[in-house]
């Protein structure tokens, strides 16, 4: 990992860690997005759960019985990708996948006992990334925080990106 200050290569240009330009954001957000898997990796140690299927996970906890097809919607996944999540997070015995009754070709989703019992320490990792990144920000720096990073997700859907498992 990176230390304060050190400079990556990226693109050509120097790109510092610690001192994020406009036209880095993207290799920010990246970083961050790697750096986070990494600290719910460990977190996760011991866990029959993966970092990269923990939003699928807690994604079901109060929407058990939809669609799997809604839950890939939900969480801005493509049907495939979050086919896989989920028959991953089946076989590791968290979740149950069911037939719908009513169209055979639609899969409802549910907890299974041992899903419910790694629902608190999952939760709680989740909650521990979050506060480890906004450390040191106050309330209106957090809420600034979550508003921007909320207005770039907006910005990718409306140029399709996010959907475009889809087509």
């Amino acid at each position: 990992m990176a230390s304060p200050g050190q400079h990556i290569l990226m693109n050509t240009r120097r790109f510092c860690l610690t001192d994020i330009k406009p036209d880095h954001i993207a290799g920010g957000i990246s970083y961050l997005y790697r750096a986070g898997q990494s600290c719910l990796s460990r977190e996760l140690d011991g866990l029959p759960l993966s970092a990269g299927s923990i939003a699928f996970l807690l994604h079901l906890y109060g929407r058990e019985g939809e669609y799997q097809d809604e839950f890939a919607r939900g969480l801005g996944y493509d049907k495939a990708t979050a086919a896989r999540a989920y028959q991953a997070l089946e076989k590791e015995g968290l979740v149950r996948r069911v037939r719908d009754e009513e169209d055979r070709r639609r899969t409802r989703l549910y907890l299974t006992e041992l899903g419910y019992e790694v629902r608190d320490k999952a939760a709680e990792a989740a909650r521990a990334l979050n506060e480890t990144m906004l450390a040191g920000m106050d309330d209106a720096e957090r809420r600034d925080a979550a508003r921007l990073v909320g207005l770039m997700v907006k910005n990718l859907d409306r140029t399709c990106i996010a959907g475009e498992g889809d087509k």
